[in-house]
């Protein structure tokens, strides 16, 4: 049987062309390194090495297990990252979200159901979540829609409805109510990671100006100067009381989301506290 520490120290001294560099860079000591390939040469049965004094080289044998011998190596490698990315995956729930509220919903709910599991968030448009769900780079994944596919489960999440954020004195300020149409061609100012809303908005006001904000900070500092409106949710409201703004509500039927958590149904045998939790709710 062939050690697989002899095969990486062979495979190094192929790389490496001596035995001193090879022990040297594997910290293993030289003499140890000349009896490890001798011991080789016995695994294998045949004479790898063409010796002379004071130099070993690869011989047509040696040569030829070198190349054998790196496709071993970087198979177990492949095998080794495959084991780890499972057992890593067994031990870590991945959530995919279309917008960013229901993460923290989410967060806070398995951190209960499930306090051992490390969690991964990440915000994708819908197809990348379904295509992600069923590749297996996610185990849950939040729509803004139910989908209608029967080999998921989905269950319902939340709502969230958007609103119009009007600066102090803009015409619309007063209205109970607005729709898109209503402000379409009107610039905006939109932070960008706010997941599906920013398609949303963009599909919906064709002909308006949307200058998008990619640091949070940056977005709010320019949002509390600028006498240009911008967008936020009741989810928002609910938890930050707006100042010198206006929030309208936007009365489009695509404004009012209502979120589903879906999963495949063999993550629903895997974390079965989420449909019993969500369906008692």
């Amino acid at each position: 049987m062939i050690e697989f520490e002899h095969l990486f120290q062979f495979v190094a001294f192929g790389t490496y062309g001596t035995l001193s560099k090879t022990a040297e860079i594997l910290h293993v000591p030289q003499p140890t390194l000349t009896r490890n390939m001798k011991l080789l040469e016995k695994e294998f049965g045949v004479i790898l090495f063409a010796r002379s004094k004071n130099h070993i080289a690869l011989n047509e044998n040696g040569l030829l297990a070198i190349k054998e011998a790196r496709k071993i190596l970087s198979e177990i490698e492949v095998m080794t990252d495959k084991v780890r990315q499972l057992d890593r995956s067994r031990h870590t729930l991945s959530l995919g979200s279309c917008a960013p509220y229901p993460v923290m919903d989410f967060v806070r709910l398995a951190t209960e159901l499930y306090p051992s599991q490390s969690l991964t968030t990440e915000l994708r448009s819908t197809e990348p979540l379904l295509q992600g769900l069923r590749d297996g780079r996610y185990n849950v994944i939040i729509l803004p829609f139910k989908p209608t596919d029967s080999a998921l489960i989905a269950l319902p999440f939340g709502k969230e409805s958007l609103y119009f954020n009007l600066p102090k004195g803009h015409p619309q300020e007063k209205s109970s109510s607005l729709s898109f149409s209503d402000l379409d061609g009107t610039a905006m100012i939109v932070y960008s990671h706010i997941g599906f809303w920013k398609d949303l908005i963009k599909e919906t006001m064709p002909h308006s100006r949307f200058l998008l904000q990619e640091q949070r900070d940056d977005f709010f500092e320019l949002e509390k100067a600028s006498s240009l409106p911008s967008f936020i949710t009741d989810r928002v409201l609910s938890e930050e009381p707006l100042k010198n703004r206006t929030a309208v509500p936007i009365v489009d039927q695509s404004a009012q989301i209502e979120y589903s958590l879906v999963m495949t149904k063999k993550m629903g045998q895997r974390y079965p506290l989420f449909t019993k939790w969500l369906k008692q709710k």
